[in-house]
């Protein structure tokens, strides 16, 4: 399966996550219309940027699809010369352009899909921790936390407890979880 692979600069823990949960790998496929795949599409651009990718251990790669409609375009190499003027293969430029997507995602584009997965990311956790509480009331939110970090091989260097707490008290789900409120958890 050939595609376009967009590299996206995402939190490490996050990246742990994508790690764990798909079978120790870096990419993702998501099918044509995933939400993931919308939102890249809205995002590239025809242009790349000039960056360095210094932390590799903060990266994750998404394909995506080939939209085979691909133009080729033939320019002479010497400039000022009309095309097809001698009529040889070796005086032309042969371009590849591919017309339905853009294939690089510039910096505010990664910006706006790592927030996207980071919401994600935290609603995923805010779900865990709410239904882990309300099935088992007699264990400590503390204990939760680090089993959530357990079960899905997030390292305690690249998050910590105090994140997590802080997140938890923040939430709409601790609120409804402390007035014994049930409700069925949409997940993406």
């Amino acid at each position: 399966m050939k595609g376009v692979v967009i590299y996206i600069k995402v939190h490490p823990a996050l990246r742990d996550f994508v790690l764990f949960t798909n079978n120790g790998s870096d990419l993702l496929i998501p099918k044509r219309n995933d939400l993931i795949w919308m939102a890249i599409k809205q995002q590239l651009v025809t242009k790349a940027e000039s960056c360095t990718i210094k932390d590799t251990d903060s990266l994750i790669r998404i394909r995506m699809f080939d939209t085979h409609k691909h133009l080729y375009m033939q320019y002479p190499k010497k400039r000022g010369e009309r095309s097809g003027v001698s009529g040889r293969s070796e005086d032309m430029h042969l371009v590849w352009v591919d017309t339905c997507h853009r294939c690089y995602l510039s910096e505010r584009g990664n910006n706006v899909i790592s927030r996207m997965l980071s919401k994600q990311f935290k609603h995923h956790f805010l779900t865990f921790m709410f239904t882990y509480l309300t099935a088992n009331p007699k264990i400590e939110q503390k204990k939760v936390m680090l089993l959530y970090c357990e079960k899905f091989n997030i390292s305690d260097s690249k998050i910590t407890e105090e994140m997590l707490m802080k997140s938890w008290n923040r939430s709409q789900e601790k609120i409804l979880w402390q007035k014994g409120i049930l409700y069925t958890p949409i997940i993406f």
